[in-house]
């Protein structure tokens, strides 16, 4: 019962925040309660999350039919709607860290379809950017690690394509215990020795 009046007087209080000319009594134009659910209302409302998605599902429906230039405008839209994980206040929430990783996932996805677009366009150095920011959402990436090895040793960034490593090297001895594979090792070995790649 405590919980019920407390949930009443909490949703009062964000239709008054939503709607501050609200009267009593008067049904709210942003927020619904229906059977037990509260909703937002779609007309009045949007949600960042959900427009995030759509977007991300038109890079997956346009594919195939798509040219390069196409997807990555699609691509670059999406990725603008993503604002960050999701519900950083709630770390630990078990459904919030499930939906965080998931928004996450897409967003990642969407960084690895642009790259791959501008790397077979040949421009290698909007393809770095975009894995030097997959980087640094998520620095024990191994594959984007070596794919910006390969695309700053192609850029004659040797140095950089060296830090690359050992900056992943680093994290993922502290958040795993572990070590790159061989054949990231062995990369680093070839740029390390000046050998073209």
């Amino acid at each position: 019962a405590a919980s019920a009046r407390n949930f009443k007087v909490t949703l009062h209080r964000l239709r008054k925040v939503l709607q501050p000319d609200l009267v009593r009594g008067e049904r709210s134009a942003y927020v619904h309660l229906r059977d037990g659910r509260i909703s937002l209302d779609p007309d009045h409302s949007r949600v960042d999350v959900q427009r995030f998605l759509e977007a991300a599902k038109k890079t997956r429906n346009g594919g195939a039919r798509l040219d390069g230039n196409a997807m990555c405008v699609l691509c670059q839209r999406a990725r603008a709607l993503y604002t960050g994980d999701f519900l950083p206040e709630e770390r630990y929430a078990p459904w919030a860290v499930m939906k965080r990783l998931a928004l996450r996932d897409t967003y990642r996805r969407l960084l690895e379809t642009e790259a791959r677009i501008f790397m077979q366009a040949g421009d290698l150095a909007a393809a770095a950017d975009l894995y030097a920011e997959l980087l640094r959402m998520e620095p024990c990436h191994e594959a984007a690690t070596q794919a910006l090895m390969l695309l700053y040793a192609r850029l004659g960034r040797r140095g950089d394509a060296l830090l690359v490593f050992a900056a992943f090297a680093e994290a993922l001895h502290e958040e795993l215990g572990a070590r790159p594979d061989l054949q990231t090792q062995d990369l680093q070995k070839h740029i390390h020795a000046g050998h073209s790649i």
